[in-house]
């Protein structure tokens, strides 16, 4: 009821959801536009169909973190360079006869295989009045990178973006 109509509203007003890591700001990028920008959306809405307004609204619920990373030679550990998250809109498929679930219950709609978007899979935050189970998940993918270094891990941020 109230929570879902809220989060309707945080989605429609564009919030976006701020982490860090290692003090580094989470950054959602595109290579194929150039860009990297700080943070990542709560949700986003559909576009409208047939010149009207949309009311479909969809959540972020699963995200793909991936952690850049380079040997730290001088204190025998390692660096964290990078922090990325690419934010997915999944259904996932509830265990049987269960409306939520808990740290021991497998969920099958994203262990083992790679969770992209699919628009015949996203979580619609519908606004008629039942509830929606949602199940949080993420994946991490740790990236060796020894060319970026620790001094220069933060000159991605000061490049310009379309905030």
């Amino acid at each position: 009821g109230k929570q879902l109509k809220f989060m309707r509203k945080l989605i429609e007003r564009k919030y976006r959801v701020q982490l860090q890591l290692d003090t580094l700001p989470v950054l959602m990028r595109s290579k194929n536009y150039n860009y990297a920008i700080r943070g990542y959306p709560l949700g986003f809405k559909s576009p409208p169909v047939g010149g009207g307004p949309s009311k479909d609204i969809y959540l972020y619920n699963h995200l793909k973190f991936s952690v850049t990373y380079n040997d730290d030679v001088e204190g025998g550990g390692y660096h964290i360079t990078g922090f990325d998250v690419h934010p997915v809109s999944i259904k996932h498929d509830m265990p049987a006869g269960k409306t939520q679930v808990d740290k021991r219950d497998k969920i099958t709609s994203c262990s083992g295989m790679s969770v992209e978007n699919d628009s015949s899979k996203y979580l619609a935050l519908e606004d008629n009045g039942s509830p929606v189970p949602i199940v949080y998940s993420y994946d991490i993918t740790w990236v060796r990178n020894d060319k970026l270094t620790w001094s220069d891990r933060w000159d991605v941020y000061l490049v310009a973006s379309p905030d």
